[in-house]
């Protein structure tokens, strides 16, 4: 519940990942294998008042390989910086106009398909003064048994949209490298009593780019939509109350894609790998109004995905 390390009896070291949809709490669980190999992902569709009371509508977790490469920040009791940990843009889902967000009521689940080597969830939240917010994820197992993740996120509403992801990054290997960055100024420092660092930006963005972190087992983020800007920053990354005291600059970076528009669809996707990136191609093929992805991995799978509101058309095929 803190987010501390407890012993975990042997019979679960071989617990199955969950594929199940939380109608009571608007959550939904996509992954697939078992014990250290499970991949595992979670995505709040609450109304974030009965349950969790942080304002994280569509926030998104993702775990792999013993691995949390998506984290959340954790509770921290009555500590002033509370207020950052339970704030819109310390979670990992779109930040609008730099203020914290409040659904009105619980999401909608537009499709939920737990079952195959491509699984597929699609949720609509309705926010307080935005007129759309919708998050869809598609996990695919791919050959090397590890996974690849393809998030497409619609905002509608207000000027100012930030899709942001928290990075553990214990290696301090995060990187982008094809981007120049320099100094900005910090963002959401009315919603935080504690210092938000490191603020950097990479400009704007026509072309598709990637950052990437992790040595061991490795993360590749390829951003397939334009963007206004590119901003990186440090947040606090307390998991429980005695790491404020304890770890004071522990940090996890964050990658935010910025538009500076009233609609906005992100579309991201992420890939886990060990030595080299398996997937050697993706494709963003159409944008408006489903989404098309061409993905061909290195041993000459492929896959096609056509996603678009509430459905996804998969084709799944190998060259010899």
């Amino acid at each position: 519940m803190f987010n501390e390390p407890l012993p975990l009896p042997r019979k679960n070291t071989s617990q199955k990942s969950s594929n199940l949809y939380y109608h009571d709490r608007g959550l939904a669980c996509l992954g697939f294998g078992s014990g250290t190999k499970a991949t595992q992902l979670y995505l709040n569709g609450e109304d974030g008042r009965t349950g969790h009371r942080h304002n994280s509508p569509l926030s998104l977790l993702f775990f792999t390989a013993g691995r949390e490469l998506f984290p959340d920040l954790g509770y921290i009791a009555d500590h002033p910086a509370n207020t950052w940990i339970k704030s819109t843009p310390a979670h990992n889902t779109v930040t609008v106009n730099e203020q914290n967000h409040h659904a009105t009521g619980p999401g909608t689940l537009n499709a939920f398909l737990p079952d195959g080597p491509i699984r597929f969830v699609d949720i609509t939240v309705p926010i307080e003064g935005l007129d759309h917010f919708r998050r869809a994820l598609t996990l695919i197992r791919k050959s090397d048994g590890l996974p690849a993740l393809v998030d497409i996120f619609d905002v509608a509403g207000g000027r100012v949209h930030d899709y942001q992801i928290r990075v553990n990054d214990p290696d301090n290997k995060f990187s982008i490298p094809k981007l120049a960055f320099k100094n900005r100024t910090a963002l959401y420092e009315t919603l935080s009593s504690s210092p938000l660092n490191n603020f950097r930006t990479g400009g704007r963005t026509t072309d598709p780019i990637t950052a990437t972190w992790g040595k061991s087992l490795r993360v590749r983020a390829t951003v397939l939509t334009p963007c206004t800007e590119i901003i990186t920053y440090s947040t606090p990354a307390w998991r429980d109350y005695k790491e404020v005291f304890a770890a004071p600059q522990k940090a996890f970076d964050t990658l935010v894609l910025r538009n500076r528009k009233k609609r906005s669809r992100f579309v991201v996707v992420y890939e886990c790998y060990r030595d080299k990136p398996t997937l050697r191609n993706i494709d963003l093929r159409e944008l408006q109004p489903a989404v098309s992805i061409h993905m061909k991995e290195r041993t000459g799978w492929s896959y096609d995905l056509t996603i678009g509101d509430g459905e996804i058309d998969t084709k799944i095929t190998r060259k010899k």
